[in-house]
């Protein structure tokens, strides 16, 4: 099994990577900047490619996928340097942007992976009870049967979403298929296909995938471009990417927001290539198209993956371009100039965030209501501690946090604060407040403090690894005036390898037994908390929603059934999540009654009287389901294990009420509370 969830890894480096490493260098990046900016051509050409491929009825596969993204940029290359070599084309980025190829860039860009793996496989990959494991949580309903529906059905594109893509019968209407930002679940799809491999697996796996090696090389890109001239900074800045609680850990135990992680984890890069070439000065002009074209990609992957990282781009952008405007006013040498464009630049920045905020078709992400959840006391220590999602306050990093935006300010790069500084007020405005001004700052990312807390611990990246530069800088001067070394180089050595291994062991170690203290006395680090929530939300053995035995059980209910037998079931008990970790056909994929089709709502409120009702009959026999799978059978909503957002059992009382004696449903599986019932009418 764990075979097959590195096989699957290595299926999602070759989709993620392959594709987009032949567009960047093609569009003028070379060597390091082209390998960590490879997945936003990449998440864009495959996402298109699917829905085109749904607009004329192709199927998608792996093959008929991966071949096209990965042949058609190979040619744009060629054709590139074909074009360069006589001097037809003069397409490049700045120097700075595109030259990569020193043995520092290749090596500080490793640096960054190799970190980012330990962490994932320590963190993340040892915390999963197994590669099948699965949160049974509320958005992992979407994921996971989505997923499985873009499998059966061979549709991946992002207009045409839906659990029941493939189901020959709908409980809900064929108008239910819509957009849903699924460049996600196009990839997982497409990394399930390429191996073969069951739903769980190749999730999990491309998830350990993002985690461990998009966002970190992602994050190498803005580091590198913000830092260009300080060496030490950038590797400092591996460490520090990981280094947060925040994201993307706490997108696995929240929702968990899978799709954000994906956009999340693109984000830097884009913006890293868009300050190196500004930076670089000089004319632009033989670098605009290639600039645009890569701006076109990073919009197209940013606004499939989740369109919220389109307006943290945004935030971001802002406050550079106006550290932008007010150096150029500063270089006309007319302060006055400087401040009056620096204030027509921020009205106009905030003029398109108030037409942004109207555009109707934002408006119900904008006005999702999610209350408020700490005082303003405790979201002011959340804040300042780094404790936003693991609850456990990140001290030193937070210490080397400081040390950075106080860095930042000496030496004039307080600019680099202003984003965090943004975010980091949303967060305090999302959990602590609720009203109009709260859907105005914070609406775009569903006002959910979660999402903003990783925002701004993104953006916190830099500014933490300055700060522990700035730290192993002054004490490996003080050391080395303390014993009045000679060789510098190996005193500075020392201190940052020490400095980095106190690091890692007072925020990553789980847990430590202090001196003194009673036995089982137990400090607890923020990475500590956060695995713990992995290893308990993961956990198959423990009493969840859809546990080991009711998958058992259900596994049994695939033996005893015909292949592709429609089972009518009550999504509640678990068994929504039936369909796309196990491939059982049901017929209830979804919790929502929104967009169902008569049927659904009649089997839904009155099957129990199938036998005396002919309208259910009707309805029974139009789907040709021929079962019924009840995990929960008999066990109340209060005493039971059900979804949290089962509310109304009355909404389901025709499947509820179901038992052994009722006339018409023959009990032909049953293990403690769990039933397969098979429906028997006569005619």
């Amino acid at each position: 099994m764990w075979f097959t969830f590195a096989l699957c890894m290595l299926a999602g480096l070759l989709a993620l990577y392959v594709p987009g490493m032949a567009v960047s260098r093609a569009l003028g990046l070379r060597g390091a900047f082209a390998v960590a900016c490879a997945p936003l051509a990449s998440v864009a050409l495959i996402s298109l490619l699917c829905i085109a491929y749904g607009a004329v009825g192709i199927p998608c596969n792996g093959a008929s996928v991966l071949a096209p993204v990965v042949l058609v940029p190979i040619a744009g290359l060629l054709a590139s340097h074909i074009l360069r070599s006589q001097g037809r084309s003069r397409w490049s980025l700045p120097e700075r942007a595109g030259r990569s190829s020193s043995a520092f860039d290749f090596g500080s860009l490793a640096l960054y992976i190799v970190a980012g793996l330990a962490v994932c496989v320590y963190v993340y990959i040892k915390s999963l009870d197994g590669p099948e494991s699965f949160y049974a949580r509320h958005d992992n309903i979407t994921h996971l049967n989505l997923v499985r529906s873009y499998l059966d059905s061979g549709i991946w594109s992002t207009l045409q979403t839906s659990n029941y893509l493939a189901a020959p019968d709908y409980a809900v209407s064929r108008t239910g298929e819509s957009f849903y930002p699924a460049a996600w679940h196009g990839l997982a799809a497409l990394t399930c296909s390429l191996t073969n491999c069951n739903v769980p697996i190749g999730v999990n796996a491309l998830n350990a995938v993002l985690a461990g090696v998009a966002y970190p090389a992602s994050m190498w890109v803005l580091v590198r471009a913000l830092f260009p001239e300080n060496r030490g900074v950038i590797l400092w800045g591996a460490l520090a990417t990981m280094a947060f609680t925040a994201f993307p850990w706490a997108f696995f135990t929240k929702g968990p927001l899978y799709s954000n992680l994906l956009a999340f984890s693109l984000v830097p890069a884009p913006l890293g290539i868009i300050v190196a070439s500004i930076r670089q000065g000089g004319p632009l002009r033989e670098a605009l198209l290639p600039l645009g074209a890569l701006g076109l990609f990073s919009f197209v992957s940013l606004a499939l993956a989740q369109p919220n990282a389109l307006f943290t781009a945004l935030v971001f952008l802002a406050c550079f371009g106006g550290k932008c405007v007010w150096e150029s006013g500063r270089n006309a040498s007319c302060p006055r100039k400087s401040t009056l464009l620096l204030v027509a630049y921020t009205c106009g920045v905030i003029a398109l965030w108030v037409i942004l905020f109207k555009l109707p078709f934002l408006q119900a992400v904008i006005w999702f209501e999610w209350p408020k959840n700490v005082t303003f006391t405790n979201g002011l220590f959340k804040l300042f501690t780094l404790s936003f999602t693991a609850s456990v306050p990140q001290a030193l990093l937070a210490t080397m946090v400081t040390v950075g935006a106080v860095a930042c300010v000496a030496k004039r790069r307080s600019w680099l604060l202003l984003t965090p500084a943004l975010f980091a007020g949303t967060y305090l405005l999302s959990a602590t407040t609720n009203g109009f001004l709260k859907h105005l700052l914070c609406g775009f990312w569903y006002t959910d403090p979660v999402r903003l807390a990783a925002c701004a611990t993104t953006f916190l990246v830099p500014v933490a690894a300055y700060g522990l530069w700035t730290v192993a800088r002054c004490a490996s001067t003080l050391l080395g005036q303390a014993i009045q070394a000679g060789n510098g180089r190996r005193c500075a050595a020392a201190v940052s390898a020490g400095l980095a291994m106190v690091f890692c062991l007072c925020n990553f170690f789980p847990s430590y037994h202090m001196p003194g203290q009673p036995e089982g006395d137990t400090a607890v680090t923020p990475f500590g908390r956060v695995k713990d929530r992995l290893s308990g939300f993961y956990a198959m053995d423990d009493e969840k929603v859809y546990d080991a035995a009711e998958q058992a059980f259900v596994r049994k209910v695939l033996e005893a059934i015909p292949e592709g037998a429609l089972v009518l079931n009550q999504p509640n008990d678990g068994s929504v999540f039936a369909y796309g970790l196990d491939n059982l056909n049901t017929y209830y994929r979804q919790i929502s009654h929104e967009g169902e089709t008569e049927n659904a709502r009649l089997i839904r409120e009155h099957l129990s009287d199938i036998v005396s009702d002919p309208a259910v009959q009707k309805a029974a026999k139009e789907t040709g389901a021929r079962y019924v799978l009840l995990l929960d059978q008999g066990v109340s909503r209060k005493k039971g294990t059900w979804l949290a957002q089962y509310k109304d059992p009355k909404s389901w009382r025709g499947i509820d009420s179901i038992t052994d004696d009722t006339p018409g449903f023959k009990p032909i599986l049953s293990n403690g509370e769990m039933r397969l019932y098979e429906i028997g009418v006569s005619e």
